[in-house]
Formats: structure tokens, C-alpha cells, sequence
């Protein structure tokens, strides 16, 4: 008992009010798990999407540098293509020259 301005006074909690608190606190802890368990399922997402991200651009580093070495070898074979073509044409030449020197012999 309370004495609150000369008067006696009791505090008592209503079973219709202890229930709404139950209620109040279950649905509380029931929130709190819920974001807790979507919290978890984004985590889990993020962290599959920087494994995917991680292994495109391991993919992508490598394509480049496949690239880069594609283009070296396109340009070391049309090198090579450029002297085999000069060759056939000094050979061509030399070859006119000996059939023409043999035509005047």
C-alpha cells in the first residue's frame, strides 16, 4: 500500500492489461527474430553475389591478358606472313631471272 497525498492507493495491474503486455512483448521478440532472420538471408546473399564477383573478375583478368596475348600473336603472324610473301617474291624474281637467262643462252 501507497500513501499518495493522504489517501491510500493501490496499484494493480488489469488481466486484460498484463495480456495486452504479453501480447506487446511477444510480438516484439517475434519482430526482433524475424529481423534477425532476414539480416542473416541478406548476409548470405551478399555474400554469394562477392563470391560470384570475385570469380568474374578473376574470368575477366584472365581474358584480357588472353587478349592481350591473342593480339601479340595476330600481329607476330602478320609479320611473318608480310616476309613469307617477300620471300616468294624474291624467288619469283630469281627464278624469272635464271628461266630468262637461260632463254638468251
Amino acid at each position: 500500500m501507497v500513501t499518495a497525498g493522504g489517501r491510500d492507493a493501490y496499484y494493480h495491474l488489469d488481466k486484460s492489461a498484463l495480456a495486452m503486455l504479453v501480447s506487446i512483448i511477444t510480438v516484439l521478440i517475434m519482430q526482433t527474430g524475424t529481423f534477425v532472420w532476414w539480416a542473416s538471408k541478406v548476409s548470405t546473399t551478399v555474400e554469394t553475389h562477392d563470391h560470384r564477383l570475385a570469380g568474374v573478375e578473376t574470368w575477366r583478368s584472365l581474358m584480357m591478358t588472353q587478349n592481350e596475348m591473342l593480339v601479340r600473336l595476330e600481329t607476330k603472324f602478320a609479320d611473318q606472313t608480310r616476309r613469307t610473301e617477300r620471300l616468294e617474291a624474291a624467288m619469283d624474281y630469281q627464278e624469272n631471272l635464271r628461266v630468262a637467262r637461260k632463254g638468251r643462252k
